[in-house]
């Protein structure tokens, strides 16, 4: 409670650098390198543990605390039961878990079909594979595009475990298929699922609303053209009603995303207004993966600008959000990407109080997303506010809460020579070497342009001093070239 009273510091390093002040990095690949290392050290730690458990069998700790205690490892001598495997799928240890059940098919020990179901639904979520830990945050922070990248792709394991599993359920229930058609969408394996949705249909099972929200998030791989795929999401809908299955915030965000995939549609605007109207008529209120997905379809590259931005926010303003739906992360860099597209700097800061209201920084996702939306707020106020207002910014959010690409870089230096703010020159050097931007021949060359323009005498001996680094650099630069011929 108390520590939610204090703001965080911009103009202080992150707590996890905070081990040695001489080596707190100040370039966005020192940074990723030294998180990474520190956590790495961990990781150390915990392999050690796991390959000499018998070294660590210790049970000082009263009552036990089952995290410090190293992984039981399982091979065709272990004792094992149907508890074991549910508790390695409460800890949603996936390989383990696989293991242990061929280990029971193999001595024939029948199984509740609970317990069956239960891993079904762990295999189909993180398709056969061990997620990366909890404990790994850093890791997590500075991961990004692995996991999307992958979702493109068909990554499914066909006729794996999953699908074996399913086979053994049998007759297949709503569970079942449902936990195998979200895993088949999830991973790529579109034609399959779908294939088991009209199975269900033709068995009469009726499946849940994550199955068809699962689908309706898919449409667009399913059909090709805008009327064809809208069709296609109509009949889902129309079947969930027959069925009377409720629809949840799940199927307003599938319907929105499939929307954004057909934003050119004269009628999607239309249509994604429609379904949240509807839908709130049944009390599901948008999440901000909801209103992500409106600017995706309102906001286009080619196209009149559009006032919905104002809009959400005049209805976001001061509330604090928690995660529902994973695309919730895209919406903070979503709004400012559009802000900069409108040039809007007013628009730009509302969306940044939104997000400094209460616990809404979380929302931002992970390192890069984080990257991304400074690096649109940057580049909107370097070109929209006065000189002296823009480096009050920088000087508060640079270098612990955002280190500036090279691009913005160069962005900076070319509004410093348009508005003749000379005097900023040697901060944004000495920056520019923190930043490991020194070696950039381009900025160099931008830097140099800026300097010899410059008639005032105060700067004159500062510089001379950044002239004499560039010439120093270059001549290294020709060193190291040489050394390598």
């Amino acid at each position: 409670a108390l520590a939610s009273t204090v703001q965080r510091d911009p103009t202080a390093p992150h707590y996890k650098y905070h081990d040695d002040p001489y080596l707190i990095p100040y370039s966005n690949s020192s940074k990723r390198s030294y998180a990474l290392s520190y956590e790495a050290g961990r990781k150390a730690a915990y392999w050690i543990r796991q390959q000499h458990a018998d070294l660590f069998q210790h049970k000082v700790a009263d009552p036990f605390i089952e995290v410090f205690a190293p992984k039981p490892v399982f091979d065709e001598t272990s004792d094992v039961s149907e508890d074991i495997l549910k508790q390695l799928i409460k800890n949603h240890s996936v390989l383990d878990a696989i293991k242990v059940y061929q280990m029971l098919e193999g001595k024939s020990i029948e199984l509740r079909r609970e317990t069956k179901q239960s891993l079904l639904e762990l295999v189909c979520y993180y398709n056969a594979e061990d997620p990366l830990q909890e404990d790994w945050i850093e890791e997590r922070w500075f991961r990004f595009g692995v996991k999307e990248k992958s979702k493109q792709k068909n990554t499914w394991r066909d006729n794996g475990i999953a699908e074996k599993l399913f086979g053994g359920l049998k007759p297949a229930d709503r569970a079942s298929y449902g936990a195998i058609i979200c895993g088949m969408c999830s991973h790529g394996q579109l034609d399959k699922a779908w294939a088991l949705y009209l199975e269900s249909t033709q068995e009469n099972v009726l499946i849940t609303i994550e199955a068809f929200n699962a689908l309706l998030s898919k449409v667009c791989f399913l059909k090709e053209g805008h009327d064809l795929i809208w069709n296609l999401t109509m009949d889902l809908l129309a079947d969930m009603n027959r069925r009377k299955i409720r629809p949840n915030i799940g199927t307003l965000n599938a319907v929105l995303e499939m929307l954004s995939t057909i934003s050119t549609n004269n009628n999607a605007q239309s249509n994604a207004l429609a379904i949240i109207a509807e839908l709130k008529q049944l009390d599901i209120e948008p999440s901000l993966a909801s209103y992500y997905h409106l600017l995706n379809i309102f906001y286009k590259k080619r196209g009149p600008p559009s006032g919905i931005l104002i809009d959400m926010l005049n209805y976001l303003d001061g509330k604090s959000f928690k995660v529902v739906d994973l695309k919730d992360t895209n919406f903070f860099l979503r709004a400012m990407e559009v802000c900069h597209q409108l040039k809007d700097k007013d628009l730009a800061y509302r969306v940044d109080q939104l997000l400094h209201t209460g616990e809404n920084y979380n929302m931002i996702g992970d390192s890069h997303r984080e990257s991304q939306y400074y690096r649109h707020l940057f580049m909107l106020l370097c070109e929209t506010e006065p000189m002296d207002v823009f480096m009050k910014f920088y000087e508060t959010l640079v270098p612990n809460v955002y280190i500036p690409e090279p691009s913005v870089m160069e962005t900076v230096l070319t509004v410093v020579d348009q508005n003749g703010a000379w005097e900023y020159l040697p901060q944004l050097w000495s920056d520019m070497i923190q930043f490991e931007h020194s070696d950039r021949e381009q900025l160099l060359a931008k830097m140099l342009e800026c300097a010899s323009k410059i008639l005032d005498e105060n700067l004159t001996e500062k510089i001379v001093k950044i002239g004499m680094d560039i010439w120093e650099k270059i001549e290294e630069n020709k060193r190291e070239r040489s050394s390598l011929m």
